[in-house]
This record gives structure tokens, sequence and C-alpha cells, in this order.
């Protein structure tokens, strides 16, 4: 965990290879292994890793909720939504997985189902960076704009965002007439990309 913090990716990869080499059922090895291809890139692999996790812990919830987003991001969206369902019927107070359930509905425009999951995200969590955010969607989609300001204050006030969710919350600030707001959730991509190139999927420090 240490290289993967120092962003040392390889030698993670391969302490963690050697391990699982040597004790294939050590708890969360697969899991820690399948974390590292994906900030490689190596997405196929990851999936695999996650499934080779669950066969040797399937009640593992949060590798059940990481398995299911990485589906999502491969188009496999029913698959996806199985495996957020399977971590709510063992833990219904994963604000993740409702999160997560949600996105497919909001993206097909079934904005009442994907309320109700992105509700009890909120409830659950009202930090979870992307949960307002994706509130606030809804709202605007149905005219209540000031509801849908007030949602992306409180999601202003989140921190760990992912570019995706950034760009995002900027794109439905300048739509509601909030431009200055938004310049300052575009200001660090566009600084980041300028000095190390294009930010990387994932969370953000603001």
């Amino acid at each position: 965990q240490s290289l993967m913090a120092r962003n040392l990716v390889d030698k993670a990869i391969w302490c963690w290879q050697q391990a699982v080499r040597i004790d294939p059922q050590h708890p969360n090895i697969n899991a820690n292994l399948a974390r590292a291809m994906l900030r490689k890139g190596e997405r196929e692999r990851a999936r695999l890793l996650f499934l080779r996790q669950l066969r040797h812990e399937p009640g593992d919830v949060t590798t059940l909720v990481e398995l299911g987003k990485l589906l999502g991001d491969l188009g496999r969206p029913t698959e996806a939504s199985a495996k957020f369902r399977q971590a709510l019927e063992l833990d219904p107070t994963v604000a993740e997985a409702h999160l997560y359930l949600g996105e497919p509905a909001w993206k097909a425009g079934h904005n009442d189902a994907a309320s109700v999951q992105f509700q009890a995200a909120r409830r659950i969590n009202p930090l979870l960076p992307g949960v307002s955010l994706r509130l606030a969607s809804v709202a605007q989609s149905r005219g209540h704009y000031a509801r849908a300001r007030k949602l992306l204050h409180d999601e202003l006030q989140v921190q760990g965002r992912s570019v995706e969710q950034a760009l995002e919350l900027a794109r439905l600030l300048i739509e509601l007439d909030m431009p200055r707001m938004a310049a300052l959730q575009l200001t660090p991509l566009i600084n980041h990309t300028y000095k190390h190139g294009p930010v990387p999927p994932g969370a953000l420090s603001t």
C-alpha cells in the first residue's frame, strides 16, 4: 500500500504478484492487485482479479462495488447493477452502491428511478462525492433551478471528486449561471494539464 501511495505502481504490482504466488487466498491480495492494475489501465485484468477476490470472499462489499463500477465503465451496465444490488443485499448502508445503481437510470433519463437511489445515497452519506451533483442534475431537468443551485453549493463542500465529476459540476454551474464557481472547478484541471499532462481518471483534491 505504501508503494501505491507513492505512485510506485509497477513495484506494487510486482510485490503483490509475488504475494499471490505464495498465498493466493491471503485476504484482499487480489483486490489490491486489481486496484493497481486499474491504475495502469489494465481493466480486463483488474476485472478478473476482482472476480478471483470474490471467489475467496463472496461477502466482500467493497470489492462488489468496485467491480460494479468497473463493469459500468466497460459498458456492461446490467452486470454492474447486479453487483451493486448484491452489495446492498449484504449491507444496505453502502452509499456508493446506491449512487452507482442510480447512474444507468439517470443516463437513460429515468429521473424518478435515479432520484430514489441518489436520495438514499445522500441520506447515508451527504458528503459522498457526486451525489449532490446528480441530484442537482435531476432538479435542473425538472426546472427546479433554486433547488439545483442549493445542491451544487452542497457539492462544492465535498472533497475528492473525480475528474469526470469535476467537469460535470463545471458544466452545471455554467448552465445555472454560476460561471465564477465553474472556473474554480476547471482551474486545477487546466493547471495540472499544463504542468504534467492530462489529469488521469480518479479523485481530485478539490
